[in-house]
């Protein structure tokens, strides 16, 4: 899927299992800085065709991100996000200022999805793709600590005022909900929450690039 002309600037390319969480959350961070990428879906490294983002990648997602004068910086896994924001969020419209309360904040919510949806064993093939899936008792936990920070704050977002790398990684839990058999509204603000962000064209664009199985 091709959402910008490549020839524009710098060009990204996303390599992504469908439905992966964190696939969703690098493509709507790629939709929201304006970034021209691609998604392609792949379900394993070894069907990247991308030659050098092949020999060089140890994990699903995989962003090959491309200069104009053709230099490939090539970032896998989780660093995906923080380059990316690093790079192309130079005016923090997405983040908050280093070593403030809100970006503190910010890095505790990652550091929680992190403990809470990452702890699981690789499933059949995650040799090959690094990629891991989380536990519904995981999923379930998120829910809970979301509804919880919701209903405490009556926030449109999880930290401060703006939207943040929190409301992206949380994110994809919620719109991946039926394939763990889960009912999102048992969280009434976890399903508001939701449904703000699935208003917004940066999310459904990427998320029907990613989510397609």
């Amino acid at each position: 899927m091709n959402v910008f002309d490549e020839e524009r600037r710098g060009f990204t390319a996303l390599y992504t299992h469908s439905e992966s969480e964190d696939g969703i959350t690098v493509a709507i961070l790629l939709e929201l800085l304006r970034q021209p990428h691609s998604v392609q879906i792949v379900d394993k490294i070894e069907a990247i065709n991308d030659v050098e983002a092949r020999n060089t990648a140890t994990c699903l997602p995989v962003i090959v991100d491309t200069a104009e004068s053709g230099v490939k910086n090539i970032i896998d896994g989780n660093s995906s996000t923080e380059y990316l924001l690093h790079r192309y969020d130079k005016y923090r419209k997405l983040s908050y200022p280093e070593g403030s309360n809100q970006a503190r904040e910010v890095d505790d919510w990652l550091s929680f999805f992190n403990r809470t949806a990452r702890h699981s064993q690789p499933t059949s093939g995650d040799h090959l793709s690094g990629e891991k899936t989380p536990s519904v008792r995981g999923v379930l936990r998120i829910y809970l600590h979301l509804e919880q920070q919701l209903q405490k704050t009556q926030a449109q977002y999880l930290v401060g005022s703006r939207l943040t790398l929190a409301d992206l990684v949380a994110f994809p839990f919620a719109a991946t909900a039926d394939s763990y058999g889960l009912d999102l509204e048992r969280f009434p603000e976890v399903t508001a929450w939701y449904n703000r962000l699935m208003s917004e064209h940066f999310v459904r664009r990427p998320l029907g690039a990613v989510k397609i199985a």
